[in-house]
């Protein structure tokens, strides 16, 4: 059932219309694996590695919980691939603030 749930999300990804999709919340390689053990053996962990747009390589590790109410994760890759004096085209220099719904019972299961 689990690769199929992987899958699913996915599929959901390249069918579905303009707009957010998922979430994925990135950080240290400690809170990833605190993350990966606290859904257990209930999602798929990648490690890939990919070529970035000034020819960097970018190694890091993806856990997709199976559940698709439960954002997937990521660890920061391992250098660093921001540009230093970056200026957003709008202006933006941080995000303050996001609200993502997520179902208590889904809370609840992650906190066991």
């Amino acid at each position: 059932m689990g690769k199929r749930k992987f899958v699913e999300r996915l599929n959901l990804w390249d069918n579905a219309e303009e707009g957010i999709l998922d979430l994925c919340l990135e950080g240290t390689e400690k809170e990833f694996k605190q993350m990966k053990e606290a859904l257990e053996r209930r999602g798929q962990r990648l490690k890939l590695k990919r070529t970035d747009t000034r020819n960097g390589k970018l190694a890091y590790q993806v856990f997709f919980p199976f559940d698709l109410n439960y954002p997937f994760f990521m660890t920061h890759f391992h250098i660093n691939p921001r540009p230093i004096f970056f200026t957003h085209p709008n202006g933006s220099t941080r995000i303050t603030k996001v609200n993502y719904p997520i179902k208590d019972s889904c809370v609840k299961k992650l906190l066991k």
